[in-house]
């Protein structure tokens, strides 16, 4: 072969200088490639790390928003406007306003009938599976949190994909209305019956 005719043709000092020389462009090629690995594995690690810190951001929000604190017009919010279907469009509109607002596009979303409590109604919005990048979907769920209806996401469920960094979401919306009256039990307190006593002589 070539290779063999040319390395008899090399002295042994020339072998071990061509030795030397091959092995070194095999680490250096090793190297690289080891380099190349960690610094993309480390680029992984930082955006994974920002959008923990964006989440991190956006769960503490709505650990300090808990229960409104003197909420400028949240009797008016709260209070029941219209019909069951008037508030369920209502809450259609905005959340596709704010969806158009944030990059989300929702392929489907259906109000359902609403839950009624002691002395509020819960409207609900389930809103179909649709793709979204994580950016948009943490912008898309603060728009929601931070809406002047006092928007809730119930419930949320995320699936990411190793291919693309688009991510398949479905959630519930719901919103409280209260009552136009409290229910009787609320309203006034329960009537206590008097025993009448003997008087004795």
């Amino acid at each position: 072969m070539i290779i063999d005719k040319f390395l008899d043709r090399l002295r042994p000092r020339e072998k071990l200088g061509l030795l030397i020389a091959v092995l070194c462009i095999f680490a250096l090629l090793a190297d690289h490639l080891v380099v190349a690995a960690v610094v993309k594995k480390m680029r992984q690690i930082d955006d994974e790390t920002k959008t923990a810190k964006k989440m991190l951001v956006y769960n503490i929000g709505v650990l300090e928003r808990g229960v409104p604190k003197d909420y400028d017009g949240i009797g008016n919010v709260l209070e029941k406007s219209g019909s069951s279907g008037e508030i369920i469009n209502e809450m259609k509109d905005e959340i596709y306003d704010i969806a158009h607002k944030t990059g989300v596009e929702l392929p489907s979303m259906e109000g359902r009938d609403p839950v009624k409590k002691d002395f509020y109604e819960v409207y609900p919005v389930e809103i179909g599976k649709f793709d979204t990048t994580m950016e948009n979907l943490i912008n898309f769920l603060h728009a929601l949190h931070t809406s002047p209806s006092m928007l809730i996401v119930s419930r949320l469920s995320i699936s990411s994909s190793k291919e693309s960094n688009q991510n398949k979401v479905t959630m519930l919306v719901t919103k409280l209305i209260m009552q136009t009256s409290p229910p009787p039990s609320l309203s006034a307190p329960p009537e206590t019956k008097k025993q009448d006593k003997g008087i004795s002589k």
